[in-house]
């Protein structure tokens, strides 16, 4: 029951990696893969998806060097959705490199790239282009404008303030009636770093038009004074809410802000849908690996500061290949949303759920809290999820076994808990590996606690789990 191991960060003929180049798309990888081959120095990952390649920026496999490059063919995505990437990969690595690759050596390319590069230029893609250069710096330098008169705006110059490179494009986004406000108030800059980009364009819009401005979410229906108008803020069907003016802004101005407000919270939902479908397990809706291994080493430096417990258990189904191959792959995948669907019924709010495998799961049980009474057990211990879990895996009738079910599909894991069984996410992932292997040697159908887990997890009053040792303390000499 070996965890898949995640991609080697090692570069070729051990030379450490200068530059992480992420291809996204076949036709980035068919036009750039060989050139950049030739170079010991540049680490290559290649992305099927766009969420892969967010997913590949997280964690650059040149994570000391210089910043990433990711090179997007247009087969890849769409231009809208090349937008909403841009904005999602510089929420994780604000410093990356964005090039669109085309066929049409003139394209020019979606806002927040580069620039564009031709089929047939890949041997030049590790070169910057001068004009390239330049943009990026001037882009990087706060604009110098006036604060326009709140009666008529300059809209060039309130467009130009918002950083051209990232400014979301669309109805109403280049004639937004804004004034000049620093970068990190800005709406673009708050959807970079996760933020939601509304009190930034409240906060512009009620500069241009008025304090009495304010957004009304939808289903609201929009009730204001008669002094105030309200206007549907929409996008492609979707509508957002309403924005109140005052009455006195006309029709055009005010619809004019609103199409504006609407595109950037268009954006900021693409961004996070990106995001999440970064982390995210398509089939079974769990967590994927990639989270899995970022959540578990931050619960566990958290767990470190606070001398609490975090419990690993780590499992998968008795001969699923057996039911995969009598079955059919659909019936497999079927059985494996249902498996992680009876578990996310069973768990904490703050535990978690992860697929790391084909039919093998982790699940990080992690309660900051912790119990709410000195020497108390919280209403469920991790030892009565997990058994209770693998009761209702073994009692649940699943149609796609047809006859078999119920009473056939079991699960087997090993459980191992920080501090006592390991120390680091590395080995309690190892440990609870190995605590599942010895339970398939046992028949199957069983869960082996590793010694810290068996203490922790059950919280026996006549044995009360003592407190986590310091990093630096060898647990056997406590």
């Amino acid at each position: 029951m070996t965890s898949t191991a995640p991609p080697s960060r090692e570069p070729r003929n051990g030379l450490r990696p200068q530059r992480t180049v992420v291809l996204v798309g076949a036709k980035a990888r068919r036009a750039c893969e060989q050139p950049l081959r030739r170079h010991a120095d540049v680490a290559l990952a290649r992305a099927a998806t766009a969420c892969d390649a967010l997913g590949e920026l997280f964690r650059p496999i040149a994570e000391d060097a210089g910043p990433p490059l990711v090179v997007v063919g247009n087969d890849a995505l769409t231009a809208d959705e090349a937008i909403a990437f841009s904005r999602a990969a510089r929420s994780i690595h604000p410093r990356c490199h964005l090039r669109w690759l085309s066929d049409a050596e003139n394209e020019p390319p979606p806002p927040g790239f580069e620039s564009t590069l031709p089929a047939g230029a890949a041997a030049t893609l590790l070169q910057s282009p001068p004009a390239e250069a330049a943009s990026r710096d001037a882009a990087e330098q706060p604009t110098s404008t006036a604060t326009p008169s709140r009666g008529a705006p300059d809209v060039k110059d309130a467009a130009a303030a918002e950083s051209p490179p990232q400014a979301p494009q669309g109805s109403g986004a280049a004639d937004l009636p804004l004034v000049h406000a620093p970068l990190d108030a800005s709406p673009i800059t708050a959807t970079l770093q996760g933020d939601s980009p509304l009190p930034a364009c409240l906060d512009l819009l009620r500069h241009a038009l008025g304090d009495e401005v304010r957004f009304l979410p939808a289903p609201t229906h929009p009730q204001h004074a008669p002094s105030l108008q309200a206007v549907p803020v929409e996008r492609h069907g979707q509508r957002f809410g309403w924005l109140v003016v005052p009455q006195d802004v006309d029709a055009a101005r005010a619809g004019q802000a609103a199409d504006w407000l609407a595109a950037h919270l268009a954006l900021d939902a693409q961004a996070r849908a990106l995001h999440q479908a970064a982390f995210t397990d398509e089939l079974t809706g769990a967590w994927n690996r990639r989270y899995f291994h970022r959540f578990l080493e931050s619960a566990i430096e958290r767990a470190r500061r606070q001398r609490t417990p975090v419990t690993l258990l780590v499992f998968d189904i008795d001969d699923f290949k057996s039911y995969n191959d009598r079955f059919g792959h659909a019936a497999g995948d079927t059985i494996l949303t249902q498996t992680v669907k009876l578990l996310q019924s069973d768990i904490r709010p703050s535990d978690r759920v992860c697929r790391i495998g084909g039919d093998e799961f982790a699940v990080i049980f992690d309660d900051p809290q912790g119990p709410r009474e000195p020497g108390s057990a919280p209403p469920s211990t991790v030892a009565q999820i997990a058994e209770r879990f693998q009761r209702r895996i073994c009692e649940h009738r699943f149609p796609e076994l047809a006859e078999l079910a119920p009473g056939t599909l079991t699960i087997s894991g090993g459980l191992a808990t920080f501090p006592w069984d390991a120390h680091d996410p590395d080995s309690l992932l190892r440990t609870a590996d190995e605590l599942a292997l010895r339970s398939k040697k046992q028949g199957k159908n069983h869960l082996t606690f590793g010694p810290g887990a068996e203490q922790v997890c059950r919280l026996l009053p006549q044995e009360p789990a003592p407190s986590p040792p310091p990093r630096d303390v060898d647990p056997s000499s406590s």
